[in-house]
């Protein structure tokens, strides 16, 4: 699209502090695509000051209406977004038929996210619209099936990168010894975080889902699917 328009795409770095106000009004862009994000803070809260237009891409359509410069923004600031939850439902369900013990690899759920293992959270107060629809889609998947959310294990890593998940997911599954109280079915909110889960259970060797290494197959997650 830029080179049929004859324009320039800059990447301005942000890493969700108070600097990224910063980055923002030393840039020369005339307008911004935001990936996801929240409806508030320093970055948007920058972008809106700047007069420039604005597109979100997965936002919530009504996110913006509890801001208190709600008119002000209409105007200028666009969102564009699939319906998350029910893709994440259709991939969980596909996912989960069948399984005794689902488990989620998910993006962090707020600000300074530590990683963690925790059962069934809850979703109104994720801070991440992303993150909150598509756990919606997988708790919709889970109760379909006939289980308890509160039951399902869910690994929320720090941030959505292939080695820093490892740790977590690692607790997730069980170590190398895992019983039969580990997973047999796993989605991950993304690529990177899928390929996590590949690398803890081959490192571990144990099976690849739709692979077989050695007598562990009944301990090891049967599926994994990513919605990213």
């Amino acid at each position: 699209m830029c080179v049929e328009f004859q324009q320039s795409l800059t990447l301005v770095p942000v890493n969700g502090d108070a600097r990224d106000a910063d980055r923002i009004r030393e840039s020369a862009a005339d307008a911004f695509v935001l990936w996801t994000g929240v409806s508030d803070g320093p970055l948007l809260d920058a972008v809106v000051a700047s007069g420039r237009r604005v597109a979100i891409q997965g936002a919530e359509p009504d996110s913006l209406r509890a801001r208190p410069d709600a008119d002000q923004v209409a105007g200028r600031v666009h969102v564009v977004t699939i319906d998350d939850r029910s893709a994440a439902a259709a991939v969980a369900t596909a996912t989960f038929a069948g399984a005794a013990r689902p488990a989620v690899v998910s993006f962090a759920l707020e600000d300074e996210q530590e990683a963690t293992v925790v059962h069934g959270p809850a979703l109104d107060d994720v801070r991440f619209p992303g993150a909150r629809q598509r756990l919606r889609g997988y708790r919709d998947a889970v109760e379909a099936a006939g289980h308890r959310w509160a039951d399902v294990p869910v690994a929320v890593v720090g941030r959505n990168h292939r080695q820093d998940a490892r740790p977590v997911i690692e607790e997730l599954l069980g170590g190398a010894d895992a019983q039969e109280s580990a997973p047999d079915a796993v989605v991950a909110m993304s690529d990177q975080l899928a390929l996590a889960v590949l690398d803890v259970l081959t490192e571990t060797d144990r099976s690849t889902p739709g692979g077989r290494r050695g007598e562990r197959l009944g301990r090891l997650p049967r599926r994994l699917r990513s919605t990213g």
